[in-house]
């Protein structure tokens, strides 16, 4: 096996083991104790969270589709920061006013959540940075191409 099929094994069997640790996170942690069900929205959008993935075993097995499925996984990882985002901006303030959620472990949760954030922001970044890479290597390719043709 070559230098570089052994790095994209890794890659994504890395991305698989995190997303399931991501995804066995969200689906076991309760935002509060004092919340006695989930809002019918987190019962419905729970099976989205498959979609990653599904996107990386396309990613892995189809190099057709492969660079859509990357902008897909792209995409989804930064809908996910959004939600993180969000999340923040209307929860933080509650726990500020409410002293109870203080005492919880929501704080503690906030944290492993970020944790998520960062690594989720170097996977766009090392997406990001790949694709680049590719763009320019097809670009170098094709100009190469165009020379040999021209000659």
């Amino acid at each position: 096996m070559t230098k570089q099929k052994i790095n994209r094994n890794i890659l994504y069997f890395s991305l698989f083991f995190y997303e399931s640790v991501h995804t066995i996170f969200i689906a076991t942690t309760s935002p509060q104790s004092i919340i006695t069900a989930l809002p019918l929205s987190w019962y419905s959008t729970m099976p989205l969270l498959f979609i990653p993935f599904i996107l990386i075993f396309n990613m892995y097995t189809k190099a057709k589709e492969a660079p859509f499925c990357s902008f897909l996984y792209r995409l989804t990882k930064i809908t996910i920061l959004i939600g993180f985002v969000a999340f923040l901006h209307d929860f933080l303030p509650l726990i500020q006013q409410n002293i109870e959620f203080q005492r919880q472990t929501n704080l503690l949760n906030i944290v492993y959540i970020s944790l998520f954030f960062i690594i989720d922001v170097i996977i766009i970044i090392v997406f990001q940075i790949s694709r680049k890479k590719k763009t320019k290597l097809s670009l170098s390719g094709n100009k190469e191409k165009e020379d040999l043709e021209c000659k």
